[in-house]
């Protein structure tokens, strides 16, 4: 967060100033043009909708050097229409190759969150690709779609006054087989098929999708390949987070993108949401497995340090911590 010594009005501006895209996409057409890299590569931003993923990715994606994909540049994803199978879905792994190849940022930061679900088809093709999963804590995350989906806040997207029933339970049905319901263990149906029958409440089928969409992270086995990042830890302390994720990523991300995030809110007293008590279980559970992921990943990254000034190609960083691969960093 941005230091209290400086006024308010001042903190607005640098803020608007580092999150501005306009200067953002000039900056970035300099280096490509005067500083094109010899190989480009992904990173991968993962995890549920709602959890602080675009923070995430603007976090790092605010980087001459880096091109911010997110998850709706032509080149990298499908471009179908809200409500279709394909929607937001990224594009074919040989595709995807082929616009690397052309690519002359240094990194092409991706966020294909309706593709969670292929997490490892993803490091398999891009061996060494670096990978985040973003995690928020439940009730965060059901007051967030509750708020946008369920008021104007999702106009823009026609989602404004969606069904939450309708929507979530796509996660169940394999018929149409969508994004929501893919690469399900049988664990994972059997959980669904036992919560659903409680769900009265819009804010009971987000927390039963919320249990969906992150249980993926251990049913996947990504433990230890994918950075596990904590939505309000970045909030707590960014510059510290940005260190860590400039070690997972192998690129330094400027120091000045702390400032983008905002400070947390204090002294509001808000009600535990009115979620039935089995389902409320099962998200305190996987909450808990998530924290201590999260916390593992936080360790596994303190104290690293890149070698590197800002904007020194990923091929040479120095560094002894590899992502992806390698059994010295395995936990015991």
């Amino acid at each position: 967060m941005i230091s209290s010594r400086f006024p308010s009005f001042a903190r607005g501006l640098i803020r608007r100033l580092v999150g501005s895209h306009k200067l953002h996409v000039a900056s970035r057409a300099v280096a490509r043009t005067f500083l094109p890299c010899r190989k480009a590569r992904f990173v991968f931003v993962f995890g549920c909708q709602r959890s602080g993923t675009t923070l995430l990715k603007n976090l790092i994606g605010l980087d001459s050097f880096v091109n911010d994909a997110g998850e709706y540049g032509a080149q990298w994803f499908k471009q179908a229409p809200y409500g279709t199978p394909d929607f937001l879905r990224a594009r074919s792994f040989p595709e995807l190759e082929e616009s690397l190849r052309a690519e002359r940022s240094r990194v092409v930061l991706v966020k294909p969150l309706h593709d969670t679900q292929r997490v490892p088809e993803f490091l398999a093709s891009f061996p060494g690709a670096p990978a985040i999963f973003a995690f928020r804590e439940f009730e965060g995350v059901v007051r967030s779609h509750l708020s946008y989906y369920l008021t104007g806040r999702g106009e823009r997207f026609g989602t404004l006054g969606h069904d939450p029933e309708t929507y979530v339970r796509g996660i169940l049905n394999g018929e149409p087989p969508t994004w929501k319901n893919e690469n399900h263990s049988i664990e994972h149906r059997e959980q669904l098929e036992r919560l659903w029958p409680l769900a009265t409440s819009a804010a009971d089928r987000y927390a039963i999708y919320w249990i969906s969409r992150n249980r993926l992270y251990f049913d996947l086995s990504l433990e230890e390949t994918v950075a596990m990042v904590n939505y309000d830890q970045i909030l707590a302390n960014p510059h510290k987070s940005l260190n860590q994720l400039s070690c997972h990523i192998r690129h330094r991300i400027p120091r000045r993108n702390a400032f983008i995030v905002s400070t947390p809110e204090t002294g509001r007293d808000l009600k535990p949401l009115d979620i039935h008590p089995e389902i409320r279980r099962n998200c305190e559970e996987l909450n808990r497995k998530l924290s201590e992921s999260a916390i593992f990943w936080q360790q596994r990254l303190e104290g690293l340090e890149l070698k590197v000034d800002e904007g020194t190609e990923l091929s040479g960083i120095e560094s002894d911590y590899e992502p992806n691969h390698g059994e010295k960093n395995r936990r015991s």
